[in-house]
Protein backbone atom coordinates (compact mmCIF):
# COMPACT_ATOMS: atom_id res chain seq x y z
CA UNK A 1 0.00 0.00 0.00
CA UNK A 2 1.46 3.66 -0.69
CA UNK A 3 0.62 6.64 1.86
CA UNK A 4 0.70 10.25 0.14
CA UNK A 5 1.51 12.81 2.54
CA UNK A 6 0.04 16.47 1.09
CA UNK A 7 -1.20 15.04 -1.82
CA UNK A 8 -1.97 17.34 -5.02
CA UNK A 9 -3.36 16.78 -8.46
CA UNK A 10 -0.33 15.63 -10.05
CA UNK A 11 1.96 14.61 -7.30
CA UNK A 12 2.49 14.11 -3.79
CA UNK A 13 4.98 16.13 -1.46
CA UNK A 14 5.93 12.92 -0.14
CA UNK A 15 4.61 8.75 -0.45
CA UNK A 16 5.63 5.63 2.06
CA UNK A 17 5.84 2.48 0.55
CA UNK A 18 7.13 -0.85 2.08
CA UNK A 19 8.83 1.20 4.95
CA UNK A 20 10.42 3.86 2.58
CA UNK A 21 9.60 7.40 2.72
CA UNK A 22 10.46 9.13 -0.59
CA UNK A 23 10.34 12.70 -1.06
CA UNK A 24 9.25 14.93 -3.51
CA UNK A 25 11.87 17.14 -4.58
CA UNK A 26 11.58 20.68 -2.39
CA UNK A 27 11.84 24.09 -3.84
CA UNK A 28 12.44 27.23 -1.39
CA UNK A 29 9.50 29.13 -0.48
CA UNK A 30 11.54 32.78 -1.03
CA UNK A 31 13.28 32.37 -4.63
CA UNK A 32 14.39 35.67 -4.50
CA UNK A 33 16.37 34.99 -1.25
CA UNK A 34 20.19 34.32 -0.76
CA UNK A 35 21.17 30.90 -1.07
CA UNK A 36 21.59 30.26 2.89
CA UNK A 37 18.28 31.28 3.42
CA UNK A 38 16.79 28.97 0.10
CA UNK A 39 18.93 26.17 1.79
CA UNK A 40 17.67 26.20 5.55
CA UNK A 41 13.56 26.93 3.69
CA UNK A 42 14.10 23.54 1.94
CA UNK A 43 15.60 21.54 4.93
CA UNK A 44 12.94 22.72 7.08
CA UNK A 45 10.43 21.56 4.43
CA UNK A 46 12.41 18.27 4.34
CA UNK A 47 11.97 17.60 8.50
CA UNK A 48 8.31 18.76 8.14
CA UNK A 49 7.38 16.43 5.66
CA UNK A 50 9.46 13.80 7.82
CA UNK A 51 7.85 14.79 10.60
CA UNK A 52 4.63 14.04 8.83
CA UNK A 53 5.92 10.43 7.59
CA UNK A 54 6.89 9.74 11.62
CA UNK A 55 10.71 9.50 10.38
CA UNK A 56 13.40 12.06 11.13
CA UNK A 57 17.18 12.66 9.57
CA UNK A 58 18.54 10.35 11.53
CA UNK A 59 17.21 7.49 9.47
CA UNK A 60 18.88 8.20 6.49
CA UNK A 61 19.69 6.03 4.08
CA UNK A 62 20.08 7.45 0.42
CA UNK A 63 20.19 11.44 -0.22
CA UNK A 64 20.57 13.24 -3.37
CA UNK A 65 21.25 17.27 -3.85
CA UNK A 66 21.44 19.30 -6.83
CA UNK A 67 21.25 22.93 -7.52
CA UNK A 68 20.74 25.02 -10.75
CA UNK A 69 20.47 28.31 -11.05
CA UNK A 70 16.88 29.78 -12.47
CA UNK A 71 16.64 31.62 -15.92
CA UNK A 72 17.26 35.02 -16.52
CA UNK A 73 18.66 36.20 -13.13
CA UNK A 74 16.23 34.89 -10.65
CA UNK A 75 18.06 33.13 -8.14
CA UNK A 76 18.83 29.83 -7.42
CA UNK A 77 16.38 26.99 -6.55
CA UNK A 78 17.49 24.24 -4.68
CA UNK A 79 16.04 20.75 -5.03
CA UNK A 80 16.50 17.82 -2.50
CA UNK A 81 15.57 13.91 -3.11
CA UNK A 82 15.88 12.05 0.14
CA UNK A 83 15.00 8.34 0.59
CA UNK A 84 13.91 7.49 4.28
CA UNK A 85 14.84 3.62 5.23
CA UNK A 86 13.64 1.89 8.29
CA UNK A 87 16.61 -0.18 9.94
CA UNK A 88 16.53 -3.81 9.73
CA UNK A 89 17.99 -5.63 12.19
Amino acid sequence: MIERIDAGPRMSEACIHGGIAYLAGQVPETAGADIETQTREVLEAIDALLAQAGSDKSRQSISSATGRPLPRGRGAIVGLAFSQRRLRA
